[in-house]
């Protein structure tokens, strides 16, 4: 609805602990099967430019960033509660920051 505002509800402390723990599962998979979904996508963008014969144009390079992009997501566990959300997102400002 137009004109309406939600108001922020502070999450219970059994959300936090389920929001920890899919931030946890997060990292982990992002880390572990997220990195294999990324090689894995990256390899079947380029198998599917190299056989299209658009290899080597930027269009071919932005579609296998986007499969790479598509495998690593594919593996990755995303937190289904706000909970969880909002500590993922905080995580990712934090590690953001932090050199490689």
């Amino acid at each position: 609805m137009p004109g309406t505002t939600q108001e922020y509800v502070e999450p219970s402390v059994g959300e936090k602990i389920v929001g920890a723990g899919e931030t946890a599962l997060t990292i982990g998979t992002g880390a572990t099967g997220g990195t294999a979904g990324l090689i894995g996508g990256t390899l079947k963008g380029l198998a599917e430019q190299i056989l299209s014969g658009q290899f080597g144009s930027q269009e071919a390079a932005n579609l296998v960033q986007k499969s790479a992009m598509q495998g690593a997501q594919a593996l990755t566990y995303a937190p289904r509660t706000q909970s969880g959300q909002e500590q993922v997102q905080a995580v990712g400002e934090v590690l953001q920051n932090v050199p490689p």
